[in-house]
């Protein structure tokens, strides 16, 4: 991939795997996406895209970096930004985790420790969607977060139950790439609390 900084490899999920340990894998989305539905590689680094130009070269580790994020877009930016401050060759992962989920690889994930915990993640990750989102359905759903927001204080299953349900059938008309990924973990976490 070329880009204004520079060339770096683009390698799929497909392609990538099998060499995973010739990588140090650099994780570059926000810590409520790094903890959240799509999960992420073992071994990660969360390193926000924010605090990319702070990363220093490991001097006990001298793999190449394989930088990752939700779909590929912001570690591609990172690969460009990591590169014109000298790391050799940094490799953005395409289609990042939810191509990596898609292809049906192994994912660490944090568990909800209560319904609150996951109900903070379903309002993350939809808020997230609604940010990119231009669609009234996505204003509509922001909406009613904001209106329900007191009653997930504190909430009981249900609560995160009729949430999951909200964000999914508003979103469900025009869904964002990771949806399925997204409600399909959100579903089985609540199964497990």
């Amino acid at each position: 991939m070329t880009d204004d900084e520079g060339t770096y490899a683009e390698l799929d999920a497909e392609e990538v795997a099998p060499d995973l340990p010739a990588y140090r894998v650099i994780d570059v989305r926000e810590a409520h996406e790094f903890h959240g539905p799509l999960g992420r590689i073992a071994g990660a680094e969360l390193v926000p895209r924010s605090a990319v130009g702070d990363l220093t070269a490991d001097p006990l580790d001298d793999r190449p970096l394989l930088v990752v994020c939700r779909s590929g877009r912001r570690s591609g930016d990172a690969c460009g930004r990591l590169e014109a401050m000298g790391f050799r060759r940094p490799t953005n992962l395409a289609g990042g985790m939810i191509g990596w989920n898609r292809a049906g690889l192994p994912v660490e994930r944090t568990s909800p420790a209560c319904p609150g915990s996951l109900a903070e993640s379903v309002v993350a990750w939809s808020a997230q969607m609604n940010g990119r989102a231009i669609a009234v359905e996505r204003e509509q759903l922001a909406e009613r977060l904001r209106t329900n927001a007191s009653g997930l204080e504190d909430p009981d299953l249900d609560s995160v139950a009729e949430l999951i349900t909200l964000v999914e059938s508003t979103l469900g008309a025009k869904p964002p790439a990771d949806f399925d990924l997204a409600i399909g973990q959100f579903r089985r976490s609540l199964a497990r609390l």
